[in-house]
């Protein structure tokens, strides 16, 4: 019996067909990764805030000083990060599945820098804090974390559902202008193909991640994190 092979006209008709699914199916995948690590971020903002929130039933309702560290009489004192460590004892859950960030700067040198929180710290997210640039800019925000503790009063806050407590940043050191995705002269910053506006990060098709104050956790666009108004404990 004579057998017939495929035809070039039909080879390539499969490849083509092949190639047509792969370009429909593939940005779909694509999506869906990026969809489970939106939701996964999402969880591990969630469980931080819960921390912090657990921190401050502890501490007479009052909130950590954002200060990552700081001297004082030779020894090491405390930043956000530190203070939750009793509470959260997982540091993967401050880090996105999308990306992170390493602050090594100033940490090896100081003392007694070592144990869980004495290594280089590897996260994702940042906190609203002001420095004297950014209220010279920005003005007084009244930001749930102060620069230095000891931290403000959670009962400040007048509406904690829409008051930011911890968002997804590229730095630690979100208390600069840059942090609420200004420039020094109070001008909002473009966001990069990468998804930044300063210290912004928007990892999830140009949405971030945010923690407020009464605990929950949602998604947010640049222009939500735009208004100012999110950041200040009394509206």
């Amino acid at each position: 019996m004579k057998r017939h092979g495929f035809t070039l006209i039909e080879l390539l008709v499969v490849i083509a067909i092949i190639a047509i699914l792969a370009a429909i199916l593939f940005p779909v995948f694509a999506r869906a990764r990026d969809r489970a690590r939106q939701a996964s971020c999402t969880s591990n903002l969630r469980q931080v805030t819960l921390g912090i929130l657990m921190y401050v039933q502890d501490y007479d309702e009052t909130m950590p000083g954002f200060k990552i560290h700081k001297y004082c009489s030779d020894s090491r004192g405390d930043g956000w990060y530190e203070s939750l460590e009793p509470y959260t004892r997982n540091e993967q859950i401050a880090i996105c599945p999308s990306g992170q960030y390493e602050a090594t700067w100033g940490r090896s040198a100081m003392p007694n820098s070592t144990g869980f929180w004495g290594r280089t710290m590897i996260a994702s997210y940042g906190v609203p804090a002001q420095d004297s640039t950014c209220r010279d800019v920005l003005g007084n925000l009244g930001t749930a974390w102060t620069y230095y503790p000891p931290g403000r009063r959670i009962a400040e806050a007048t509406r904690p559902a829409e008051t930011v407590m911890i968002f997804e940043s590229n730095s630690c050191w979100t208390q600069q202008t840059s942090g609420y995705g200004y420039d020094n002269s109070g001008n909002l910053r473009s966001i990069s193909e990468a998804g930044l506006r300063g210290r912004q990060h928007f990892r999830h098709n140009l949405q971030m991640n945010v923690g407020w104050m009464d605990g929950h956790a949602r998604s947010m666009n640049p222009g939500d994190m735009a208004n100012l108004d999110i950041y200040r404990m009394v509206k």
